[in-house]
């Protein structure tokens, strides 16, 4: 009895010794700044760093504007590199005085997973 504990105990050391530590890969988005850039016309604009990334990596992004009526995104589907560190969407004013609420979704993946993206929702009045 006291062998096979022992055994155990010898045998949990090995594994928990002979382990790899793995550093977080981490996306770090920072807050959406919105600018009037002319008449009816906004940019909005998403920066992010991060922690173990590849700056040659694709990234996907989309950004959808509720309600459709009042905000028009020019460039919903952009693909910016990790290095660029920021990414630019055109918005056009199409009625004025509405509350809009916008979800911008990056990721690394072309498919958009729910468990690997990360989502930023954010709201204004349009001018």
């Amino acid at each position: 009895m006291n062998l096979s504990i022992i055994l155990i105990f010898v045998l949990f050391l090995l594994f928990v010794t002979g382990s790899q530590s793995l550093t977080p890969r981490q996306i770090i988005p920072s807050p959406i700044t919105i600018e009037k850039v002319g008449k009816q016309k906004l940019a909005a604009t998403v920066k992010w760093d991060g922690i173990d990334n590849n700056d040659n990596q694709t990234l996907y992004a989309s950004l959808e504007c509720d309600p459709f009526q009042a905000i028009d995104v020019e460039n919903p589907f952009l693909y910016p590199v990790f290095s660029d560190r920021k990414v630019v969407f055109d918005l056009t004013v199409l009625i004025s005085n509405v509350v809009v609420t916008c979800d911008c979704d990056m990721d690394t993946n072309a498919n958009l997973d729910p468990d690997e993206r990360w989502t930023l929702s954010f709201g204004f009045e349009s001018p």
